[in-house]
């Protein structure tokens, strides 16, 4: 018995029909229209066109066509600040303002220039911590200085970090206005210290001796600021962390973060 011819595949032969007049129409695009944008557009429209339902419906065998997630765009800087419950503006605007009024000795923290820091005193209200320091710089002698912290709800936050020669002192500026700080840098602060409660509460406890600073590690408008405090039962490790922020044409130095990296027993 003559055996019958197989019949052609006729759903390959309208797929290859249906992307040949698209391959077709493609080449006119580009002919007359220099149609370089269809083409780098091209996968979408197949993606979503009746042509490509077409050829899944004649194969038999549809498959599923991948979904693109759109690009993310970078988030929109923020334009209030976000605080944390109940605490008031001022309160943040302030501690903005003082680490400004401290710029001369946050610079030298963050340039290397201070050796130790030792706290001779510690006075602590119920919301206002002040440290008085004895600096020791790396080219040599010893200046005076304080460290001033202001506490809301469970947390100590820096506000203030000076280093004057004996007898001197500095006035307090006026408060800006939301408008006349950075709210993003600002938000980073407050959110970033209260994660170092921890730490700065044992400075107003009057748990910490003396700080031993060490040579900063810079990074992307950041450094890092390694130090060995001696604590009344411990000696630990921290790093202090500060940001960087180009501010009305001039760059800023704010003290974020303190945090403890390790710790040993002091010995007898």
């Amino acid at each position: 018995m003559e055996k019958q011819q197989a019949s052609p595949n006729w759903t390959v032969i309208i797929a290859g029909l249906v992307l040949m007049l698209a391959a077709g129409a493609l080449a006119g695009a580009l002919y007359f229209y220099d149609g370089l944008g269809m083409l780098a557009s091209l996968p979408d429209q197949i993606a979503s066109s009746d042509v490509w339902t077409s050829i899944r419906a004649l194969s038999g065998s549809p498959k599923p066509v991948p979904s693109v997630t759109p690009s993310s765009t970078a988030a929109a800087a923020p334009t209030e600040l976000r605080l944390p419950d109940g605490m008031p503006e001022d309160f943040a605007l302030r501690l903005w303002q003082e680490q400004v009024d401290s710029q001369a000795m946050i610079g030298r923290l963050v340039n290397g220039d201070v050796t130790t820091m030792a706290i001779t005193k510690v006075d602590t209200s119920s919301d206002v911590s002040t440290l008085t320091v004895l600096v020791t710089l790396h080219e040599g002698g010893n200046v005076d200085g304080r460290i001033v912290m202001r506490k809301f709800g469970d947390a100590w936050y820096v506000s203030t970090v000076t280093a004057e020669e004996r007898g001197s002192s500095t006035a307090s500026s006026p408060l800006p206005t939301v408008d006349e700080v950075d709210i993003a840098l600002l938000n980073t602060m407050i959110a970033e210290q209260r994660k170092s409660r921890k730490i700065t509460s044992e400075y107003a406890d009057g748990k910490v001796a003396s700080i031993e600073i060490k040579k900063g590690v810079l990074g992307p408008n950041t450094v890092r600021i390694p130090v060995i405090m001696k604590e009344d039962h411990e000696t630990s490790s921290a790093d202090l962390v500060a940001i960087k922020q180009q501010f009305n044409g001039q760059d800023l130095w704010f003290l974020a973060r303190f945090g403890k990296t390790g710790s040993s027993p002091v010995s007898n």
